[in-house]
């Protein structure tokens, strides 16, 4: 039976989620002698158990923080790589001092599969073995020609230290996996406190629209049915294609409501009284952007509103030509 891959429960970036967890967290704090008369559940321990899911989730390696360490194997192998390359490079003038004029020779020592397995970490392993047992086989001819008996061990080390190396990055590639279940699982176990504390709080302060704010989940994970009012913030790049734009702030001005568009760029509002609003937009780096005459009916359907942002400082200049290809 194949495992089931651990799925995220939530939509926004890791690092999202954990900064929001622990906003979250200091509402609760403030509101927890309400959430206990509601459910003594809410009782200590459980902000300390709350805490200890956050301190575990931001103890994870980030998947940057994987992928650079991979990188570095990616780095260390090929680096081994390259000092192959120059090990059998730097052999064939004394190959062909040893055996003048016999291409066939040349060729049982790789002259002929080199350029194939140049690249190829699997084929470079089985090059230089094979490199090194048809060196030791025509050790004295070589040695005579003034290849070393160390340089011909040197050939067996360095295809040991490449293997090392290949070794090393194959299995930190099977433990990226690994780790990644595993900070699925802490992250999924913190934001379910998330959701119950969510969940709960938008009954303790279902009569405060500000209160019912702070209880609303990352907007591109509170259902949208729940919401009075959403939408996504983006930008344009320097190709000025629309890219999505996170943390702007979003503002109901006649209400003094606010909040801030996740890391997908969505923003969203719960329940408002019906009216007419004004949105305000704002982002440091960027203009404010206002948006009036937003008519909300106070009805269960959900009102979308966008915003595309606009820097404030002129883009940087293109460079004055570049250098030619190598």
């Amino acid at each position: 039976m194949i495992p089931t891959p651990v799925a995220r429960l939530y939509k926004v970036a890791d690092a999202y989620i954990i900064q929001y967890a622990k906003t979250l967290r200091g509402f609760f704090m403030a509101d927890q002698a309400a959430f206990v008369a509601r459910d003594p559940s809410f009782d200590t321990p459980y902000e300390t158990n709350w805490l200890n899911a956050i301190n575990a989730a931001e103890a994870q390696d980030d998947n940057e923080t994987m992928n650079d360490r991979l990188t570095q194997h990616t780095a260390d192998v090929e680096a081994e790589m390259e000092l192959c390359r120059i090990a059998f490079q730097d052999a064939k003038p004394f190959i062909k001092k040893a055996f003048p004029d016999r291409p066939a020779v040349w060729n049982e020592f790789g002259f002929d599969d080199y350029d194939d397995v140049r690249k190829n970490q699997p084929l470079m392993l089985e090059f230089m073995g094979r490199f090194h047992r048809v060196a030791t086989r025509y050790a004295p001819d070589l040695i005579a020609a003034n290849f070393t008996q160390a340089m011909i061990d040197a050939i067996e080390t360095r295809r040991a230290t490449l293997n090392t190396a290949n070794d090393r990055q194959e299995h930190f590639k099977g433990m990226m996996q690994s780790a990644t279940e595993q900070r699925v699982r802490v992250l999924n176990r913190m934001y379910g406190y998330c959701t119950t504390v969510c969940e709960t709080g938008k009954l303790v302060m279902r009569n405060s629209y500000a209160g019912y704010q702070r209880y609303l989940l990352p907007a591109s994970d509170e259902p949208s049915g729940g919401l009075a009012l959403m939408g996504k913030t983006t930008s344009r790049n320097a190709s000025g294609e629309l890219v999505l734009e996170q943390g702007v702030s979003v503002m109901v001005q006649e209400l003094g409501l606010s909040t801030t568009s996740d890391s997908n760029g969505i923003f969203g509002f719960g329940p408002l009284p019906a009216g007419t609003y004004t949105l305000l937009f704002s982002k440091a780096g960027f203009f404010d952007q206002t948006i009036p005459s937003v008519a909300l009916t106070g009805a269960q359907s959900t009102v979308t509103v966008n915003a595309t942002m606009v820097p404030n400082t002129p883009p940087p200049a293109p460079p004055q030509g570049s250098a030619p290809a190598i």
